[in-house]
């Protein structure tokens, strides 16, 4: 019987220095992608990885999740890793509720976090231009979705933003004063989804310029066109050339003992658990993370009416899912 099956390893069941030992790169996850194709003929899955998760969701016929694990441990190759270390779900009603309560930041650091659902989101799209969104991986996307925009419908769970990254840009404001932020040059290093996620409520900031930079500078130009904003090599010499400094990747860790004089730095990625002696003044992820969870009063509120929605699509999920499988066998 088809079913769907999820492996996570989070901030829940894991640090943030065990999540960096976890991650994969590019080249892992293709090898491991490869396996799980060929393998094990899992003909659709999801694959997301963030600062706070690594998460695997799939559709098979058999719960081959220790075979996955297997094999994503003998690609990073840390002994001190295990299989302890992730939490796996099994069964298509228990990862439908597991995805929904995920996706409207019900697992995350914070309630409610924004980004999680357009983390999602984009590891779906990803899958689907690889031929890897299955049929029953993508009714569960459109389940997400459906779920999402009924609670911003119904409710005011999402009516007060917690997104990090506007928290970082909001703090460097406070701190900065707002009408010497027009004197500062901003530089974000990186441009993924977090950099994106800056990007998005930069307008509301004035900074008087703002560049990017990334190992990979064709993201970089690619993602300064797309706002029109500069760009430099991340091997220059830009470490003293800008007055805030926001890090979206683990990339910007690398050159920390360059960096002299700053007004601020901030960083956004999990490599900010190893940050030690910085002689400027920084912000690390994990105090935004706890900024933001004091100011979540009003969506705890809504905790109860958001979790009557969620089971609501759980349940219409659960009975297109049974009539997908009885259509599946009378078809056989």
């Amino acid at each position: 019987m088809t079913q769907l099956f999820i492996i996570s390893a989070n901030q829940h069941n894991t640090s943030s220095q065990e999540r960096l030992l976890l991650r994969l790169s590019d080249t892992q996850w293709e090898q491991l992608a490869a396996h799980m194709e060929h393998g094990l003929g899992i003909a659709g899955d999801i694959r997301l990885q963030t600062c706070n998760r690594l998460e695997i969701i799939y559709e098979h016929h058999t719960d081959v999740s220790a075979d996955i694990l297997e094999t994503w441990l003998s690609l990073i190759d840390h002994t001190e890793i295990s299989e302890q270390h992730f939490k796996a779900y099994a069964g298509t009603e228990k990862c439908i509720s597991y995805l929904l309560n995920l996706s409207l930041g019900f697992h995350s650091v914070i309630y409610g976090d924004d980004q999680i659902l357009q983390q999602l989101k984009t590891a779906f799209e990803v899958a689907r231009s690889k031929n890897k969104l299955s049929s029953l991986l993508e009714r569960a996307y459109q389940s997400m979705m459906r779920t999402h925009k009924q609670v911003c419908r119904d409710t005011d769970y999402k009516s007060q933003t917690v997104s990090l990254a506007y928290q970082a840009l909001k703090a460097a404001r406070n701190i900065i004063g707002e009408s010497k932020l027009s004197e500062k040059n901003l530089l974000i290093i990186g441009a993924g989804e977090m950099a994106k996620q800056v990007l998005k409520y930069l307008s509301k900031f004035h900074f008087a310029s703002v560049t990017i930079t990334n190992r990979t500078m064709s993201t970089a130009q690619a993602l300064a066109n797309e706002n029109n904003l500069s760009v430099i090599e991340y091997d220059s010499d830009w470490t003293n050339a800008y007055e805030v400094v926001i890090s979206c990747t683990d990339q910007g860790l690398t050159r920390l003992s360059e960096l002299q004089f700053m007004d601020l730095y901030i960083d956004l990625s999990l490599a900010s658990a190893e940050i030690e002696d910085l002689h400027i003044p920084y912000i690390l992820l994990e105090e935004l993370q706890e900024l933001i969870s004091t100011q979540n009063e009003r969506r705890l509120a809504c905790i109860s009416q958001v979790q009557g929605i969620i089971n609501d699509q759980k349940s219409q999920f659960l009975d297109w899912y049974n009539g997908w499988l009885d259509r599946k066998m009378n078809t056989v």
